[in-house]
């Protein structure tokens, strides 16, 4: 193994403790001066979600996180970031899981804190999807979403677009600026509802 080029830094994965087997994850940088990473991960089976912090060199977990992020379960492709103008957190996801799948609708959940208070839009009514609320693009661009990145303060939703066949090594990425602009509403309170998010593909 050569040497990493970063001091301290090196090849391995690291050693998780809340985020483990081998889901999908995605890295999402602190809101706090100085405070540490932390990596959200979809668990294999019940493909809930998990957030770990991660230690100041990303090479291991602290042992601090939350499981089953807003109660969460049979999503995939997480991603988050730091919202400064909110001041708030956002994930997106592919929901419902669907692996390598083309047009995979994209929901959210938000919270103030990286490690307490998630949530994603609730729905009401008799057999109503539970994710009818928290989903703003119902394909993705066409494509699955992946994760989210952040490039000279804008987040940026990674899609994947998928070729259906059974080596995805040629599949394109695309990337979509996303924005989270505060909506009013409620389900339940008879007006329309419009998602804070949107993708503009």
């Amino acid at each position: 193994m050569r040497t990493p080029p970063v001091p301290g830094g090196f090849y391995r994965k690291p050693a998780l403790s809340v985020c483990t087997g081998n889901g999908d994850f995605g890295i999402i940088e602190s809101g706090t001066p100085g405070g540490h990473p932390a990596i959200v991960c979809t668990l294999p089976g019940s493909a809930q979600l998990n957030i770990e912090e991660l230690d100041a060199r990303g090479s291991g977990g602290t042992g601090v996180g939350v499981r089953r992020v807003a109660g969460l379960k049979k999503i995939e492709g997480p991603g988050g970031y730091w919202d400064p103008v909110q001041r708030l957190y956002v994930l997106t996801y592919a929901d419902p899981a669907c692996g390598y799948c083309t047009g995979t609708p994209i929901g959210y959940a938000t919270a103030p804190s990286l490690y307490s208070g998630w949530a994603a839009p609730g729905n009401l009514g008799w057999n109503a999807p539970a994710f009818g609320r928290r989903i703003f693009n119902g394909n993705s661009c066409g494509g699955q979403p992946r994760t989210v990145t952040v490039l000279d303060g804008q987040a940026w939703q990674i899609i994947d677009l998928w070729l259906g066949i059974r080596n995805e090594a040629a599949a394109a990425t695309h990337l979509v600026p996303l924005t989270y602009t505060p909506t009013p509403g409620v389900a339940g309170d008879g007006q329309l509802w419009r998602p804070p998010l949107r993708l503009d593909c």
